[in-house]
């Protein structure tokens, strides 16, 4: 049944590497994200740097090449932060575009892989299934899908480059304090293994009530016309 088998996370998973044929696009929106992560710390590390440079009487770095002056260290600073702040937002709205693109096409390969199974498929199960489900299959499953592809991906992606770049830096300056905020790792993974389970089950209920209700108005307003005349 195409149905159940990809309702589990690993059968979605397995659904869209069978419908992606463009990985490239995949690697350019994953580029588009780690280049994002880059320029949005910029912005942070250049306020800190203008807000430095009057306290400390000017940054010696910048001093050692004829600006020492901290006023006009902080007037460089302050530019950049606005520079800065621009190519984050750029940045931002180019990852989106990417991984809209990436989804759209996904949706599009996922919809017609869908619709060419469900023609395969026997007049028994098809007399078995109510034609709102399997437009429900082809198209709102498949938007589904392409809203998740649209955030998740990213969010994934920009969650595990912090985390390894604030792992780099607790190493390089105290690597026990690294050690110390790793230590809740295995308990987070352990309830999210825990919860997972009964969230997905609540999830695939709710999904059935979905389009039985679905099933009920289809009918009902199909119905209407019947009745009225």
């Amino acid at each position: 049944d195409f149905y159940q088998d990809d309702k589990s996370p690993g059968g979605i998973f397995e659904l869209i590497d069978s419908v992606d044929t463009e990985p490239a696009t995949r690697k350019k929106a994953v580029g588009r994200t780690l280049l994002h992560n880059i320029v949005s710390i910029m912005p942070t590390i250049s306020m800190a740097l203008a807000i430095s440079a009057p306290l400390t009487g000017g940054l010696p770095f910048l001093a050692a090449i004829g600006l020492g002056n901290p006023f006009l260290q902080l007037g460089m600073f302050t530019g950049l932060f606005f520079v800065t702040r621009a190519l984050e937002s750029a940045s931002d709205y180019k990852c989106k575009v990417e991984w809209e693109i990436y989804a759209r096409r996904i949706e599009h390969n996922l919809r017609k892989k869908v619709f060419s199974h469900i023609q395969k498929l026997d007049m028994a199960y098809l007399d078995n299934k109510n034609s709102s489900q399997l437009v429900s299959l082809c198209h709102e499953d498949a938007i589904q899908i392409r809203r998740f592809l649209e955030k998740m991906p990213h969010t994934v992606v920009d969650k595990l480059t912090t985390y390894t770049t604030l792992s780099l830096f607790l190493l390089w300056i105290s690597p026990v304090s690294l050690i110390l905020s790793m230590l809740p790792i295995p308990f987070i993974y352990l309830l999210f293994r825990r919860f997972h389970k009964r969230i997905s089950k609540l999830y695939r209920v709710q999904g059935m009530k979905e389009n039985e209700i679905k099933k009920l108005l289809t009918s009902s307003l199909s119905g209407i016309p019947t009745i009225k005349s």
